[in-house]
């Protein structure tokens, strides 16, 4: 007889609840599983013409939707196929307080779940379909549409009468109806209007995207198309940058104009008085000016200078609200009051600087008190330092430190005060002669130009005038005339115009020199006939290869596989391949980025590396097309963004690499990864965007992880070595894993390093072991976590280290409470979480019989298969054993508890038809038996392989 005896219900953790259940069904106690709380796809019915269809609830779904309203869909139907569509007001006026709608499903019928009282929704990668009002009249105030989602078509009143004031779009949308969004309050400052963010431009010039007076559509993130350009210079906002402007004063400046083109500087004035309240500026950049005045009279407090920055104009960021800058190592100028009345109290510069100039009134009237001064200086003019406190007990007066004892030596550009001990190393005041002849600097950079066979001098098209930068942080324009007399379009190679003009009136001294390059491209030669690389096709510097020479240059043009040679020209080994010696942005000029890749039409498709290479240096071959690596046995180190931003499938790390870059092996589509064992660390952003990459082991030997090293890769396979201490941020997130198991040799759990996303959520798993000491904020963000068990090292747990989650019972509509269990009473004295709660191991194992449930049934086989389907929805593991074996029970108990996975039952010779059945629903993968042959027989075994299982017999141990 079966029977389900109903009592106070209690949530236990997982591992622990599967455990008592088996030991309840085999020796007759009674058990707490609530059969009324999970919902199982015997829940619901199907279509009869298409079984992957939910037409609506069972008989046990309605009984079960009386007490929890709190629906979650399967992902497969009862045979196991994934389900693909709600049928038209299946859950319509059913009071559903929340919904989980799982990947797979593509198509959400009309009014599906219309007059229900949902709060909020989020939606799979998968769906393309939300029918008319299939969210009407809810009480839904966020919605989440997964980023990935394709071709999603939004019908007539999907969300009307509902409390949404905006959602964000998803790139690619086919349709939208003008009234999707229909009465809902909308944005504050505009009543009745819902906004619907979009960061593709597209979408306003789709005709099938419909805005409204209930619904417009907004532009989100900074992208080339906020900006205007003149060139390479980006000149100021386009409409609609303006109208972003007006929601976002954190302003990132972009890497290349709308034709994918580097940006070269930031004209004068571009971005003076818009509110801004911080700016950032791409990295990677080889030069880049910020102009005169361009961010002047801001509210700026915050301003992120990257390597690449070459020169800030007179008068850029003054008055604004910054209170420390530091200057990188490619700044050889900071013009006139450049950062003159801010709030300044700490001045970085970088020791690595060349001959930095410092022009007058640059760091006047800030909070400064001292700072240290690196060694190469041209130019410290002696109102530099002006208006600022100084020193305590030297009011007025900013001390700078300096390593270099010249700076206490007179020379054309300063002298010393007599009161200056030249024995120190510090210098209370330095007076500068003020230099008075204006000067040109330098030229601005000129990008090199291609241009196809048989173009004449007379349409060259290049540009009629230069930028000269002037020593006194202004700059001119000047007419060029460009002069190469060996020019002949109708051979192909590379071409050097040299610049002649006139200096300005006013300007005195040498002329910088100003050139171009340009490359005529031969499309008479087929590809069979281009001739193979030869030494003489490279530059080099003593040992190393430092790109390609004139020939090298020419050849580009059609041999895509690059084949290094072993020595240079004089016969040397090369050792070391030099910094952005095969960029093809660099060399070819045409790479453009997509949001997922990188797209480089005329990159190297593969390379030949010499066999003594050693080091591969800094964006050696960044943004070409190479799909595999064949690295010589002696490489050792590989430098930052080298393979950056290519077509890699396999990577194979030899063994002789120690050091590893930032970002080496970034936005690639590696799929295989196998990692050098002499590493001591992943660097950060050492694979992000490895967007095929599932399956990583980090060697023995590595100790950190750093920041965004396997970001956004999809793993759902991680061995992490008993080598590593620490995990650093984001190391990890977006990855798709469903367990993580991380050593207790890790002390160092990083923010967001394990953070999910909502557009898959996974992980349901979590295995700490005992020795880690923190875990940071949002470390295991967005997952299905219910309960974790907490090792006695934890000194510290961010209060939201496990936001987002399922948890044990409810939070807030983002998520629930996760119960950590712990036997360390300290525990209970950390901070509290209204993600997550601290349950003491000795009491909530304290189980009474009132507390819980009986499962009953005719036979033990019976009462296995009710306690696998109470637990597991589907497991790629289970365990059998002989029903009668009580010694096999004690180890199947204890793998059980360890795998986290189910133990069904059979007789010694053959299996129970509904044991057979239970194992088909789970999709079992791996069985193990547990005992010998007179337990469960070869038999049994052997018609399991026969169907397909991998099999396993335990016999005498237990799995660890």
């Amino acid at each position: 007889m079966n029977s389900i005896i109903k009592s106070k219900p209690q949530k236990m953790i997982s591992t622990f609840l599967s455990t008592v259940m088996v030991a309840s069904m085999l020796f007759g106690l009674p058990l707490d599983v609530d059969a009324l709380e999970v919902w199982t796809p015997n829940d619901f019915t199907y279509s009869e013409t298409d079984s992957t269809v939910i037409t609506g609830f069972s008989e046990s779904g309605s009984l079960k939707l009386e007490t929890n309203k709190d629906l979650v869909l399967p992902s497969n139907n009862i045979e196991g196929n994934q389900i693909t569509a709600i049928a038209d007001k299946v859950f319509s006026k059913k009071g559903l307080t929340s919904v989980v709608i799982p990947e797979g499903i593509q198509k959400i019928g009309t009014q599906s779940f219309a007059s229900n009282e949902l709060t909020t929704v989020e939606f799979p990668s998968t769906v393309k379909y939300l029918g008319s009002g299939c969210f009407l009249n809810n009480k839904i105030s966020s919605v989440g549409i997964s980023k990935d989602a394709e071709d999603i078509e939004i019908v007539g009143m999907s969300f009307a009468l509902n409390k949404i004031k905006s959602v964000d779009l998803p790139y690619s949308v086919k349709n939208l109806a003008s009234n999707a969004f229909s009465k809902n309050p909308g944005m504050d400052d505009e009543a009745g209007v819902v906004y619907m963010y979009t960061t593709n431009p597209l979408h306003f010039n789709n005709s099938s995207i419909a805005e409204s007076v209930s619904q417009k559509l907004k532009i989100i993130g900074w992208e080339p198309t906020h900006f205007t350009y003149e060139g390479s210079t980006v000149t100021g906002f386009s409409e609609s940058g303006e109208e972003k402007l007006s929601r976002d004063k954190n302003l990132i400046i972009p890497k290349t104009n709308t034709d994918g083109q580097k940006i070269t500087a930031i004209a004068p004035s571009a971005f003076a008085q818009k509110g801004l309240t911080s700016v950032e500026f791409p990295k990677g950049l080889d030069s880049l000016i910020i102009g005169g005045s361009s961010f002047i009279k801001n509210e700026i407090s915050k301003v992120v200078i990257p390597e690449g920055v070459t020169k800030i104009d007179a008068y850029a960021f003054i008055d604004n609200k910054l209170k420390e800058v530091e200057i990188p190592s490619t700044v050889f100028m900071l013009g006139n009051s450049s950062f003159k009345d801010n709030q300044i109290s700490s001045v970085n510069i970088s020791e690595k600087v060349n001959k930095i100039q410092i022009d007058a009134n640059v760091f006047a009237s800030n909070n400064m008190k001292s700072l240290q001064i690196p060694i190469s200086i041209e130019k410290l003019t002696k109102s530099a330092f002006l208006g600022n406190p100084g020193m305590d007990e030297d009011p007025g007066i900013v001390y700078m430190y300096t390593t270099n004892p010249k700076h206490f030596e007179n020379s054309r550009i300063h002298h010393i005060d007599s009161n200056i001990d030249a024995n120190k190393s510090t210098c209370q005041r330095m007076v500068l002669k003020e230099e008075s002849d204006v000067r040109a600097v330098f030229a601005d950079k000129i990008l090199n130009k291609f241009v196809d066979y048989n173009t004449t001098k007379d349409i060259l098209n290049l540009p009629e005038k230069v930028s000269l930068n002037l020593s006194n942080g202004e700059k001119s324009e000047v007419l060029v005339k460009w002069v190469n007399d060996e020019y002949d379009g109708t051979k192909p190679g590379d071409y050097v115009f040299w610049g002649e003009y006139n200096l300005p009136s006013g300007v005195v001294g040498e002329k910088p020199e100003v050139k171009i390059k340009v490359t005529v491209k031969d499309e008479g030669i087929n590809q069979e006939e281009v001739e193979d690389w030869k030494a003489e096709d490279f530059t080099y510097l003593d040992d190393c290869i430092t790109g390609l020479s004139n020939s090298g240059n020419t050849k580009a043009l059609l041999n895509k596989k690059l084949v290094l040679p072993d020595k240079t020209l004089d016969g040397k080994t090369i050792t070391k391949i030099g910094s952005n010696a095969f960029n093809a942005q660099i060399i070819f000029g045409d790479v453009t980025f997509s949001k997922e890749d990188v797209n480089s039409p005329s990159g190297f498709t593969s390379v030949r590396l010499p066999s003594g290479l050693e080091v591969i240096g800094e964006s050696a071959f960044k943004h070409n097309n190479l799909n595999k690596l064949d690295f010589p046995e002696g490489v050792k180190k590989i430098e930052e963004f080298a393979f950056n931003g290519n077509k890699l499938n396999t990577l194979e790390i030899p063994d002789s690499v120690t050091e590893l870059g930032t970002s080496v092996f970034g936005v690639n589509p590696i799929s295989s990864l196998k990692l050098s064992k002499q590493l001591k660390e992943i660097p950060n952003g050492a694979f992000t965007r490895n967007t095929k990459l599932t399956s990583v082991e980090i060697p023995n030997g590595v100790t950190r992880i750093g920041e965004f090293a396997f970001s956004g890769c999809p793993l759902t396979n991680l061995i992490i070595s008993k080598s590593v201490e620490r995990i650093e941020r984001s190391a990890f997130n977006y990855h798709k894993m469903e367990s993580i198991d991380i050593p207790g040799n890790v002390k160092y759990i990083g923010e967001s390093s394990f953070s999910g996303t909502s557009k898959c959520v996974t992980l349901k798993n979590l295995n700490l072991g005992n020795g880690i000491e923190e875990i940071a904020k949002n470390a295991f963000e967005i997952g299905f976590l219910k309960q974790v068990n907490i090792p006695n090292s934890i000194r510290v747990i961010d209060k939201e280290a496990f936001k987002k989650n399922t948890g044990s019972e409810p939070c807030d509509n983002t998520g629930g409470v996760v119960y950590l269990y712990t036997s360390n009473k300290a525990h209970l004295k950390l901070e509290e979480s209204k993600y997550h709660k601290f349950i003491y191991k000795e009491s909530s194992f304290k189980l009474t019989i009132k507390d819980f449930i009986s499962l009953i049934g005719p036979n033990r086989y019976d009462v296995a298969v009710k306690a696998s389907q109470q637990r597991w929805d589907s497991c790629d593991d289970v365990i059998l054993l002989n029903n009668y074996n009580i010694i096999d029970t004690v180890r199947a108990v204890k793998i059980s508890k360890t795998k986290d996975i189910p133990i069904l039952l059979t007789s010694s010779k053959n299996i129970d038809l509904k044991t057979m059945g239970e194992i088909k629903r789970l999709k079992v993968k791996n069985i193990y038996i547990v005992g010998g042959k007179f337990s469960v027989s070869h038999k049994v075994e052997k018609s399991l392989q026969k169907s397909g299982y991998n099999v396993t017999r335990v016999s005498g141990i237990c799995i660890k």
